[in-house]
Protein backbone atom coordinates (compact mmCIF):
# COMPACT_ATOMS: atom_id res chain seq x y z
CA UNK A 1 0.00 0.00 0.00
CA UNK A 2 2.65 2.53 0.80
CA UNK A 3 4.10 1.72 -2.90
CA UNK A 4 0.73 2.54 -4.47
CA UNK A 5 0.45 5.50 -1.75
CA UNK A 6 4.16 7.06 -3.37
CA UNK A 7 2.69 6.65 -6.77
CA UNK A 8 -0.37 8.40 -6.03
CA UNK A 9 1.61 11.25 -4.11
CA UNK A 10 3.59 11.47 -7.55
CA UNK A 11 0.92 11.97 -9.29
CA UNK A 12 -0.50 15.18 -7.28
CA UNK A 13 -2.95 13.67 -4.80
CA UNK A 14 -2.97 15.10 -0.99
CA UNK A 15 -5.12 13.19 0.64
CA UNK A 16 -6.81 9.57 1.53
CA UNK A 17 -9.72 10.45 -0.21
CA UNK A 18 -7.65 11.62 -3.40
CA UNK A 19 -5.13 8.34 -3.26
CA UNK A 20 -8.55 6.16 -2.97
CA UNK A 21 -10.01 7.51 -5.98
CA UNK A 22 -6.57 7.54 -7.71
CA UNK A 23 -6.19 3.78 -6.64
CA UNK A 24 -9.54 2.99 -7.90
CA UNK A 25 -9.00 4.43 -11.30
CA UNK A 26 -6.09 2.11 -11.47
CA UNK A 27 -7.22 -0.61 -13.04
CA UNK A 28 -6.71 -4.68 -11.88
CA UNK A 29 -3.30 -4.99 -14.07
CA UNK A 30 -1.70 -2.19 -12.06
CA UNK A 31 -2.56 -2.79 -8.38
CA UNK A 32 -1.64 -6.33 -9.59
CA UNK A 33 2.12 -5.00 -10.16
CA UNK A 34 2.18 -3.27 -6.74
CA UNK A 35 1.12 -7.05 -5.32
CA UNK A 36 -2.69 -6.49 -4.53
CA UNK A 37 -4.65 -9.65 -4.85
CA UNK A 38 -8.16 -8.15 -4.62
CA UNK A 39 -10.17 -7.02 -7.83
CA UNK A 40 -10.37 -3.67 -6.13
CA UNK A 41 -8.14 -1.59 -4.35
CA UNK A 42 -8.41 -0.24 -0.60
CA UNK A 43 -11.03 2.01 0.35
CA UNK A 44 -10.69 5.61 1.78
CA UNK A 45 -11.24 3.99 5.43
CA UNK A 46 -8.29 1.50 5.01
CA UNK A 47 -6.19 4.48 4.00
CA UNK A 48 -6.76 6.42 6.72
CA UNK A 49 -6.51 3.65 8.92
CA UNK A 50 -3.06 2.57 7.54
CA UNK A 51 -1.68 6.03 7.11
CA UNK A 52 -2.78 7.00 9.97
CA UNK A 53 -1.07 4.09 11.82
CA UNK A 54 2.33 4.47 10.36
CA UNK A 55 5.51 5.85 12.28
CA UNK A 56 6.73 8.61 10.27
CA UNK A 57 9.63 9.65 11.87
CA UNK A 58 10.91 6.22 11.33
CA UNK A 59 9.39 5.89 7.65
CA UNK A 60 11.56 9.39 7.79
CA UNK A 61 14.61 8.05 9.32
CA UNK A 62 14.66 4.69 7.09
CA UNK A 63 14.09 6.68 3.96
CA UNK A 64 17.20 9.18 4.52
CA UNK A 65 19.68 6.10 5.45
CA UNK A 66 18.03 4.85 2.17
CA UNK A 67 19.21 8.01 0.17
CA UNK A 68 22.60 8.40 1.99
CA UNK A 69 23.31 4.70 0.76
CA UNK A 70 22.27 5.74 -3.23
CA UNK A 71 24.18 8.67 -2.72
CA UNK A 72 27.22 6.90 -1.60
CA UNK A 73 26.84 3.97 -4.66
CA UNK A 74 26.95 6.92 -6.92
CA UNK A 75 30.03 8.53 -5.86
CA UNK A 76 31.36 5.31 -6.26
CA UNK A 77 30.59 4.46 -10.16
CA UNK A 78 31.37 7.79 -12.05
CA UNK A 79 29.39 5.99 -15.13
CA UNK A 80 26.11 6.49 -13.46
CA UNK A 81 24.13 9.36 -13.94
CA UNK A 82 21.06 11.19 -12.84
CA UNK A 83 17.72 10.97 -13.32
CA UNK A 84 14.52 12.25 -13.13
CA UNK A 85 10.63 11.59 -13.27
CA UNK A 86 7.76 13.72 -14.12
CA UNK A 87 4.38 12.74 -12.69
CA UNK A 88 1.04 13.64 -14.42
CA UNK A 89 -2.37 13.73 -12.60
CA UNK A 90 -5.05 12.45 -15.55
CA UNK A 91 -8.59 13.84 -14.88
CA UNK A 92 -11.73 12.84 -16.42
CA UNK A 93 -10.69 9.56 -17.07
CA UNK A 94 -12.74 5.95 -16.50
CA UNK A 95 -10.90 2.98 -15.03
CA UNK A 96 -7.73 4.15 -17.12
CA UNK A 97 -5.75 1.18 -18.14
CA UNK A 98 -2.10 1.59 -16.66
CA UNK A 99 -0.82 0.42 -20.65
CA UNK A 100 -2.36 3.39 -22.60
CA UNK A 101 -2.25 6.28 -19.80
CA UNK A 102 1.53 6.84 -18.59
CA UNK A 103 1.60 8.54 -15.10
CA UNK A 104 5.25 8.50 -14.66
CA UNK A 105 7.73 9.01 -17.08
CA UNK A 106 11.72 8.83 -16.07
CA UNK A 107 14.14 11.23 -17.99
CA UNK A 108 17.92 10.10 -18.58
CA UNK A 109 19.55 13.24 -18.98
CA UNK A 110 22.78 11.94 -20.67
CA UNK A 111 20.71 10.27 -23.07
CA UNK A 112 18.27 12.34 -23.52
CA UNK A 113 15.87 9.54 -23.17
CA UNK A 114 12.32 9.43 -21.94
CA UNK A 115 10.57 6.01 -20.59
CA UNK A 116 6.75 6.05 -20.16
CA UNK A 117 6.11 3.68 -17.03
Amino acid sequence: MLALACGALLCGCQTPNALSEWADNCGRRYLRSFGFTRDEPPGQATWYRVLGSIDWAALGNRVNRWVRHVLDVFKACSTLQGVAADGKTLRGTEKQDPDETPLLSPVAHRLGGITSL
